[in-house]
Parts: structure tokens; sequence; C-alpha cells
């Protein structure tokens, strides 16, 4: 009798065993793939249920999927700001007794006050600039003069990356990697030129809040920067402030 307990005991033991190797075995597979998976090359095209590849549209990947180039990301934009007279300035209209001050006169390069800035998620360019018409003229209202042009050349740079960023909701990994070290690069150099404050760091916080104003926008982001999880590099970004 105490031979059979003891044999039964050692039974459920070796099937518990085997039991927890079974589990570690599954476990470890499935890493294996889901590992395999995060490494697969992010030049495969996605696909729709049908089969049938994305075309090439807003909501396609960049060129099928294939890495993008930094010169095929800005082939369209044009130079954000063509002249160094003041965004912005007060005009006075003489009257008989008295001047009337017209404020917010803006400069020739200024894009006008777009009607609807919001109708899509990557805004109204109306000057083709690759900054958003509305975001042009926050940053050229909080520096209007112009011998502030070189603070606000970064601050047009940064905001083209966060435009360019959401522009397309599949971006390849690659490509949102170099964006991304684009609007560091742009981010460094207002800092730089602006001062390594608390100011300075409270003017991009401010810039990123207003240009994703929406929901649309601010999910665009969330999704795209989602890719950049688990990315750890120690490169040497080289930034260059002119």
């Amino acid at each position: 009798m105490y031979n059979q307990l003891r044999f039964r005991n050692i039974k459920i033991k070796l099937c518990k065993l085997l039991g927890f190797i079974v589990v570690l075995s599954t476990s470890t597979l499935l890493l294996a793939q889901s590992q395999v998976r995060m490494h697969l090359p992010d030049n495969l095209p996605l696909k729709k249920t049908d089969n049938t590849y994305l075309d090439s549209n807003s909501d396609s990947p960049d060129n099928t999927g294939q890495r993008a180039r930094i010169s095929s990301l800005t082939r369209q934009c044009k130079a954000v700001e063509t002249g160094n007279t003041a965004a912005f300035k007060t005009v006075l209209i003489p009257q008989k007794y008295y001047a009337i001050p017209i404020i917010n006169v803006h400069a020739d390069w200024m894009p006008p006050e777009p009607s609807n800035p919001d109708s899509t998620i990557v805004g109204i360019d109306s000057d083709g600039d690759c900054v958003r018409d509305d975001i042009e003229r926050y940053i050229g209202k909080l520096f209007r003069d112009k011998d502030q042009q070189r603070k606000r050349k970064y601050l047009f740079e940064y905001a083209k990356w966060l435009g360019i960023f959401i522009k397309i909701r599949h971006w390849s990994i690659e490509t949102t990697r170099t964006i991304y070290r684009n609007l560091y690069k742009a981010a460094e150099c207002v800092r730089r030129i602006h001062g390594d404050r608390k100011e300075t760091r409270a003017l991009l916080d401010n810039l990123f809040a207003e240009f994703h104003n929406t929901h649309n926008r601010s999910v665009r982001y969330i999704r795209n920067n989602a890719k950049l999880g688990g990315w750890v590099t120690r490169e040497n970004i080289p930034v260059s402030c002119r």
C-alpha cells in the first residue's frame, strides 16, 4: 500500500514537471516568433484584407513601405521664409486729427489666415512650405520683428517635421526614425538659439500642443510614435544651427 501511494505521488510530480516543460517550451516558441516578427524588414508593403496592395495616398505606406530619404520627404517644401521683414507689424493709418493703428498686418511671405485650418489632418499649407498656415502665423505672432528671423527659423523647421510626421499613417519604421531625428535636430537648435531654459521648453511644449489641436491629429501622432517603442540608440546625431 505504501509503495502504491509513493508511486502515485511520483507519477503526479512527473506529470506536473512534464506540464511545466510543455508550457515553458510553448512560451519560448511564442516569444521567439514575436521577436522574429518584430525584426522583420519594414520595407514590406501593407496589404488590404483582399490581398491587394494599398495605393500611394495619404493613408498608405511611404513608397509602398520603402524607406524614404530626407530629400524625398521634403522635395516639395519651399523655403519657409523668403524675406527678413517682420512677420507682423502695426501700420498707422493717418487721419485728420489722429492715426488709427491697424494690428497684425503680415509680411508678404506670411500666408493669410486659413478659413478652415482643421478641415484635414495635414491642414492648409497655401504657400507650399510644408508648414501649416495657422502654425506659421502662430509662430510669426510670437516673434513678430524682423530681427527675430533666426528665432522663427527653427520653430518653423520643428513645425515642418511635426507635419511630415503625421502626413500619413503608415510610415515605415526606418522613416519614422529619420523624421524623429530631424525633429530632435530642430528642437535642439531652438534650445541653442533661444537658450536652454524653462521658457524655451515651454515654447516647444506650447507649439507641440498647438500643432496637435484636434483629436485626429493627436491620434495620428500617437500611432506613428508607437513605432518608436523599444528603439534605443546611442548614435551621435550631428546638429548644425546656422
